[in-house]
């Protein structure tokens, strides 16, 4: 599939496409299906291809990856389940 199909139109701005990136991984990284570690390198492999399948490379060139918001909340939290407790097992029980 190209990445402009993916992104929603025939002709998405890079800006748009950057945001469905960003969306998708903080979406992964949620649902524990990559890891934070990961993130930024993905991100820059998804630039890369999507300005190889049709996506407008921004003027000012490919941009530096953003920390996703998900990996921006781990540094917030005591325990990395995702239960309400702030330590203890997944289960709640201490």
């Amino acid at each position: 599939m190209r990445a402009a199909a993916a992104a929603g139109s025939a002709n998405p701005t890079f800006a748009i496409y950057q945001s469905q990136v960003l969306t998708a991984l903080n979406r992964m990284v949620r649902q524990r299906l990559r890891l934070c570690e990961d993130a930024d390198a993905e991100q820059q492999r998804l630039y890369a291809n999507g300005i190889v399948c049709g996506v407008p490379a921004p003027q000012a060139g490919v941009p530096a990856s953003i920390p996703l918001p998900r990996c921006l909340d781990r540094h917030h939290h005591h325990d990395d389940d995702d239960d309400d407790d702030d330590g203890g097992d997944p289960g709640g029980r201490r």
